[in-house]
């Protein structure tokens, strides 16, 4: 910027050699003119300042919002993870729970196959013991003129003959592998005397000897399906 004073103080001319010296309004006016320049070189410096921190606090306010971007999708993504893990762990659990179930299922399985077979395998021995015991036992049966007639009497003889309808259908001569006869007795326990008497003999003493009475043998055959 020129010093307008400096202007207006120096001589128009070269032949001029008296000092120049500006009125008093030519001065206002440089001094205003000086001072409005001050001025707008000021506001310039303000907005300019201004700008600045206007572009400052824009630049914050994005980074800012970018940082939450980031930090949202971080939590998302983890939010994602833990969810995919809670899953996982829940289906393994839950193929661990059926597998447990599965095990239990064929544990008590094998253990009730075993126990019906031990049961099987006690009454079978027990039957067996029974009947032999029976068979060296004296006869409770009379024999009139070649007819053999069970000493059972009343509700006695009904459950007799209903063990030998359910056994053979009344047949002496019905056979079941070993089994033999009217009672289905064991062939051993007949010593190979498979007459009607020996039948009956032989029955008659397995079942007094075991149950006390026919009765009382129909009432364990009608529970267990066997006497």
């Amino acid at each position: 910027m020129s010093n307008l004073s400096s202007v207006i103080a120096a001589p128009t001319t070269q032949a001029e050699t008296h000092a120049y010296y500006p009125t008093t309004e030519t001065v206002a006016k440089v001094t205003a003119v000086n001072k409005m320049v001050q001025e707008q070189e000021t506001l310039a410096t303000a907005q300019e300042r201004h700008a600045q921190q206007t572009a400052n606090t824009a630049e914050q306010l994005a980074n800012q919002k970018q940082q939450e971007e980031i930090a949202k999708k971080k939590a998302e993504q983890a939010k994602k993870v833990a969810a995919a893990k809670k899953a996982a762990a829940e289906k393994l659990a839950a193929e661990k729970v059926e597998q447990a179930k599965v095990e239990a299922q064929k544990i008590a399985k094998q253990k009730a196959e075993q126990q019906a077979k031990e049961n099987a395998a006690k009454a079978a021995a027990q039957k067996a013991t029974v009947k032999a015991t029976a068979a060296t036992e004296p006869a409770k049966t009379t024999t009139t003129n070649n007819t053999t007639v069970s000493t059972a009497t009343g509700s006695d003889a009904s459950a007799k003959a209903t063990i030998a309808s359910r056994e053979s259908g009344g047949s002496y001569t019905a056979r079941n592998g070993q089994y033999v006869g009217k009672y289905q007795l064991s062939a051993s326990y007949l010593n190979g005397d498979y007459s009607p008497a020996n039948q009956e003999r032989v029955a008659n003493n397995y079942v007094n000897s075991r149950y006390g009475s026919w009765s009382n043998a129909l009432a364990h055959w009608d529970a267990n399906g066997w006497y």
